[in-house]
């Protein structure tokens, strides 16, 4: 029997060899942004059509106050020159808008509504126009559609879906003229952006019979429970829009949204951009390509099914992973990005468009 001689120094590099391959780390995407536990946007419908004026002197001073954020449903006929510039000033201190149609009429004949009404709904006037009416007096293009009153159909579904600048929806509580139901929360892997549940603040909820001190409060923890994304839109506050929420109770609510924030229990952001979010993270993947004592080179590719997909979403999006060495900088296309690493963790965020990331030790 012969007998096969190892020398020490062989043996060495083989046992480093194996080391150097059991500290390849695996980076991934965290299910929100910044690795928070849940996601949440906060919505008022009908800016320029009766809430405006408690958005401009409650809810857009209040949210700042907090550091939050929150979207308005712009009725985009009915706005005059001060509301559109009050609307652009929003966006410029971090606000977003969503489409709530041109006239504020339904798609489809609500159930509730008398045999003579008639439908005078146009997709490409209360959709399609009001996005560019939108766009155009403030600079911002919405990317969510909001169905007045939520009565959809499917020829407004197949619109939307088609629209090249919308790229979610609520769902809708009618559709041609049959109860849906849109209530509830998303679950993390979502689906369908384009029926998105939701939570409004009216006495059908499922949590209006909880009083004022917990329903807002209650729609919110179960979304931080459920690790999903919840909507909750709003009318106007203390004014006589339809189910005002009292200024008291809407306050309340922003005090728990912040300490859910700064706790990272909630990711509180727009819902376009959430939506964005949670098909991004699924359709691009961060690949090991080199790995050596000094560095680790990840590129950002499509998983199998869906490389071009990742290369349309271009969004920033938040990579973690285990990692033992110490990490002295994290770039991107020759850029040093912001990282943390604690307890034996990584945790930063990147852009999927940028180049490839490399990690120096």
């Amino acid at each position: 029997m012969s007998v096969i001689k190892i020398s020490a120094s062989a043996l060495l590099l083989a046992t480093l060899s194996q080391a150097s391959q059991a500290n390849d780390i695996s980076l991934v995407n965290s299910t929100w942004k910044y690795n928070k536990q849940s996601a949440y946007a906060l919505q008022h419908d009908d800016y320029c059509g009766g809430t405006q004026d408690s958005i401009h002197n409650i809810a857009v001073p209040e949210l700042k106050k907090r550091g939050l954020t929150a979207s308005f449903g712009v009725i985009a006929r009915s706005c005059w020159p001060d509301l559109w510039d009050k609307a652009k000033q929003y966006v410029d201190d971090g606000f977003t808008l969503y489409n709530h149609s041109m006239r504020h009429t339904p798609a489809f004949k609500p159930t509730w509504e008398s045999k003579t009404f008639r439908d005078d709904w146009k997709n490409e006037l209360d959709i399609g126009k009001a996005n560019e009416r939108i766009k155009a007096k403030t600079g911002y293009t919405p990317t969510l559609m909001a169905m007045p009153y939520d009565i959809g159909s499917d020829e407004s579904y197949k619109y939307v879906r088609e629209h090249p600048e919308l790229i979610a929806m609520r769902a809708p509580v009618e559709n041609n003229g049959v109860w849906a139901g849109n209530q509830g929360i998303n679950d993390k892997d979502f689906y369908n952006g384009y029926k998105l549940k939701v939570s409004l603040f009216y006495d059908w909820s499922p949590y209006w019979k909880l009083g004022k001190k917990k329903r807002l409060g209650a729609f919110l923890q179960d979304v931080i429970s459920q690790q999903g994304f919840g909507v909750q839109y709003f009318h106007g506050i203390n004014d006589d829009s339809y189910f005002a929420v009292s200024k008291t109770e809407y306050l309340r609510l922003l005090d728990k949204l912040k300490q859910a924030s700064d706790t990272d229990l909630v990711w509180v952001s727009d819902a376009g951009e959430i939506v964005n979010y949670r098909y991004a993270r699924e359709y691009c993947t961060l690949t090991l390509e080199k790995s050596d004592a000094q560095q680790q080179r990840f590129s950002i590719q499509g998983t199998v099914t869906q490389t071009q997909l990742c290369s349309q979403v271009n969004r920033e999006l938040t990579a973690m992973g285990d990692v033992e060495q110490k990490v002295v900088a994290v770039e991107q296309g020759g850029e040093a990005l912001a990282f943390v690493q604690q307890d034996g963790k990584i945790q930063f965020e990147y852009q999927t468009d940028k180049g490839d990331i490399t990690l120096l030790f």
